[in-house]
């Protein structure tokens, strides 16, 4: 059982999508790194979830915090599961009231849940 990294990705306002897809019911676990040791700025990283049909769902805020990992459960929810909706992807957004330096190089890095087999 071990964490398998997904993509590390920019915190932009335009917003990133992760690249691997996830499937169904997941746990990912989310962590950031930004230059310093001290988040040079204000604000959160939102993580959602994008459908084939672009419509998004799992708005999370994630704080920027070194060294330290958030664990989530992404749940697809049971009408999308009806629909055949299970196949997904992880995105990462900047919070509109998130200031940052320019220079902070702020990222997200993603990870999956691979059970042994």
């Amino acid at each position: 059982m071990s964490w398998r990294l997904m993509s590390e990705e920019p915190v932009t306002f335009d917003g990133r999508v992760f690249d691997d897809f996830l499937i169904g019911d997941e746990l990912i676990k989310i962590e950031h790194s930004f230059n310093g040791e001290t988040f040079p700025g204000t604000g959160y990283a939102i993580i959602s979830n994008v459908y084939a049909n672009d419509e998004q769902d799992f708005f999370r805020r994630s704080y920027p915090k070194k060294n330290s990992s958030r664990i989530y459960e992404v749940k697809v929810p049971p009408q999308l599961v009806a629909a055949s909706y299970l196949l997904h992807q992880l995105t990462v957004q900047r919070s509109l009231y998130a200031r940052v330096d320019a220079d902070a190089n702020w990222r997200v890095s993603a990870y999956i849940w691979v059970p042994e087999t």
